[in-house]
């Protein structure tokens, strides 16, 4: 495994994880995408970042779905929980245990 300065950005999200990267990238960080746990687990074999910028809803999981397995792996790495939908904003996918991760800011039923 490698070790620079990279940044791994796991994010359903394509416009967002690309203004992300841009923002790394201006600050010296090389980017790496990932748009699933399995693809995100991947580039974590293939090379160690310095940070992991996780979105805690994913496509195929939730971000602590991700990082359990990380975990497990043996992978220790800073990471950094992102969220940058408004309640109002939220797609359909999303899963059920959404209210979890936004404490205080839904209502039941």
């Amino acid at each position: 495994m490698t070790m620079g300065r990279n940044v791994l950005i796991v994010e359903s999200d394509m416009d967002f994880a690309i203004k992300l990267g841009l923002f790394f990238g201006r600050k010296s960080f090389s980017p790496v995408f990932a748009f699933s746990i399995r693809e995100a687990m991947a580039e974590l074999r293939a090379q160690t970042p310095v940070l992991v910028c996780v979105n805690p809803l994913l496509r195929d999981g939730t971000g602590e779905d991700f990082l359990k397995k990380a975990r497990a792996e043996g992978f220790d790495m800073p990471v950094v929980s992102m969220e940058g939908w408004l309640p109002e904003e939220l797609p359909e996918y999303l899963p059920e245990r959404l209210p979890e991760y936004l404490p205080g800011k839904m209502q039941a039923g």
